[in-house]
């Protein structure tokens, strides 16, 4: 598996790839929200509604597979340099203490930003619901806001609980948690000689959970450091397959009950709900390796637009929600008030595509890159003190 791209270049694509996922991810939730029978399959179909259970227009609305992306960028990303190394448990301990750091910014901001609304009473989604007849909108921030279990969530479960306060902060626990095992693993099997056979192990013991993303990408990660198998992921007639299987299982709706999808285009594939990956996971995985095949999407993806979003997807993920249940519910009731459903509905989506767009910018400026400093900080002085043998002054330590 060849690649002219230096490492450098190699995370900027990726991380293009991580923008479009989390606008994906957006459009979902507004969907989601305003027109839930687009995602949820409530209701009988017709027209261009049926539209988004066909491929590849389903990729708009494909949160699920968004999210498998997220977590097959981690797993590759993470463990590319560190695979085949030696002597680098040091490094991945100290990799395990900052991530927490890394992630924590945004994710506390957040959670800060959203009980705020909530104490204010600024969120409007449970009025919006019975608009848009979204009973998944009205799940979210009910009731009054607890200050106390704000506080203890906070200090003792900030990433498992977090989602109480922003709901997409579900994958934050699960971002966690797999960000270890990677490390772990790396710490301590990095170098073992049958790794790729382990992993693959790992990617079928993890198949019933979003896991099993890290692992997927941790192979593949394997896969193109060791140059395994160059001919055969070189081959036209593969990157032809990955493209059709990545807009094939991409667009699966995977919201949909199985009586609605034995009514739909998918109604030939067995039923994936016993997996929660499932197939929009096969999809991202395809799409992965055929981005990582094809210069063409590579250089596609390093465009300046793509770059920008790549550059603040975290917090575009992390914050979106929240204009989501305040501005953008609010706004679209005020709007309803003089234009058609569906007028104030695009109106209302390209106002708050705006604010988000301008609020992850200055998130991103102002929170998650001081995150990324200090846990580089962090690492840095952490590896300061292990290299640094007994009875040395601290000059003359590994800088």
């Amino acid at each position: 598996m060849n690649d002219d791209q230096t490492e450098s270049n190699r995370a900027l694509y990726l991380d293009s790839l991580r923008g479009v996922a989390a606008v994906i991810v957006i459009f979902h939730h507004y969907l989601s929200a305003f027109y839930p029978h687009l995602i949820f399959g409530d209701v009988e179909l017709s027209g261009v509604d049926t539209l988004l259970y066909l491929p590849p227009f389903g990729l708009l609305v494909a949160g699920h597979f968004a999210v498998g992306l997220f977590f097959i960028l981690s797993g590759y990303v993470l463990s590319y340099r560190a695979l085949g190394q030696t002597s680098r448990f040091g490094l991945q301990m100290v990799a395990i203490l900052k991530r927490p750091i890394r992630l924590g910014g945004l994710t506390l901001a957040s959670i800060l930003m959203s009980a705020l609304l909530w104490y204010l009473g600024l969120y409007s989604n449970d009025v919006a619901h019975l608009i848009s007849h979204s009973e998944w909108f009205n799940l979210f921030w009910k009731g009054e806001l607890n200050i106390l279990d704000l506080l203890k969530n906070i200090v003792f479960s900030m990433f498992r609980t977090g989602y109480l306060y922003n709901p997409p902060l579900w994958t934050i626990k699960i971002e966690l948690y797999g960000s270890i095992m990677v490390f772990l693993f790396l710490a301590i099997l990095s170098n073992f000689k049958y790794r790729s056979a382990l992993l693959f192990g790992l990617c079928l013991y993890f198949s019933k959970t979003f896991f099993v993303g890290f692992w997927l990408g941790v192979l593949l990660a394997d896969i193109k450091k060791e140059g395994k198998y160059e001919a055969f992921f070189s081959n036209r007639w593969l990157h032809l397959m990955l493209f059709v299987g990545f807009v094939l299982f991409s667009s699966y709706p995977n919201s949909v009950s199985y009586s609605f999808l034995e009514t739909s285009f998918y109604g030939f594939l067995p039923d994936d709900h016993a997996f929660v990956s499932g197939y929009p996971v096969i999809g991202a995985l395809c799409l992965f390796v055929f981005v990582l095949e094809t210069r063409l999407i590579r250089r596609v993806l390093q465009a300046r637009v793509f770059l920008f979003f790549g550059e603040i997807s975290f917090a575009l993920y992390t914050f979106h929600f929240l204009i989501l249940g305040s501005f953008s519910s609010w706004l679209f009731i005020q709007l309803l008030r003089y234009s058609s459903y569906n007028a104030a509905f695009w109106m209302m989506f390209s106002g708050s595509s705006f604010i988000i767009i301008f609020l992850a910018y200055w998130l991103t400026r102002l929170i998650d890159r001081p995150s990324v400093r200090l846990s580089s900080m962090i690492s840095k002085y952490m590896l300061t003190r292990w290299k640094k043998p007994p009875c040395v002054k601290a000059e003359n330590s590994f800088p």
